[in-house]
């Protein structure tokens, strides 16, 4: 399998995602928050139904159908009052990246929260409408995202959390960063086998219009 083949399929699973993610019953009776767009949407809709701040930011901390699958509900408690009283969403952030160090240097003292953590919870806290800041200078990655970038890259090591999208532009020539991470996670599997060739570089994403981002 190319890149190519394997960033269309990308594609075509994003367009799935965010058509499920419009449907109005889309997570009744089985698994909320499903999906990449799903994610957003929910606590946008939550926000915009005047959720009081710490509901507000349990959401985007408590969200076991997603990356953080592991987390408790009494660590999903300790973590949204230590961003509660930290004043995170009171913040003035310029981009992405700044609202990240936020959230990170908040959480860092607190056990069993790392890197996933710190981005999921920074990518939905920047989805709010109060700041539409999502990852666009620098792609993040954590577990094994680690080696699906370094298959990638052709590097033996990567940087401890995030890199600066240009070093992507040369194989992902127009994703953008928000969907890079994803991509090296979602597809995984297909980059780091032993049958992926890159074929014709670069590979190009064609999914330009995002209702969510």
């Amino acid at each position: 399998m190319t890149l190519q083949d394997i960033v269309d399929k990308y594609e075509g699973g994003l367009r799935s995602a965010k058509t499920k993610a419009q449907m109005p019953c889309f997570g009744q009776g089985a698994k909320p928050r499903r999906n990449f767009y799903y994610d957003i949407k929910y606590v946008r809709d939550l926000e915009m139904s005047g959720a009081n701040d710490y509901d507000l930011l349990f959401a985007c901390v408590f969200n076991r159908e997603r990356h953080l699958w592991l987390m408790s509900e009494t660590l999903a408690k300790t973590v949204t009052t230590t961003l509660l009283n930290g004043n995170i969403l009171g913040g003035m952030y310029a981009n992405f990246d700044e609202l990240y160090d936020a959230v990170r240097n908040l959480l860092k003292t607190i056990k069993s929260i790392g890197d996933v953590a710190y981005y999921d919870v920074s990518l939905r806290i920047g989805a709010l409408k109060r700041f539409r800041l999502y990852p666009t200078n620098k792609v993040y990655y954590h577990s094994y995202l680690r080696e699906s970038a370094r298959k990638l890259l052709g590097v033996s090591r990567v940087s401890s959390f995030r890199m600066d999208v240009s070093y992507f532009r040369s194989i992902l020539t127009d994703m953008p960063a928000i969907f890079i991470e994803d991509f090296l996670c979602s597809m995984h599997d297909d980059i780091c086998s032993p049958s992926f060739t890159f074929g014709k570089l670069p590979a190009k994403f064609n999914l330009t219009v995002n209702t969510y981002f």
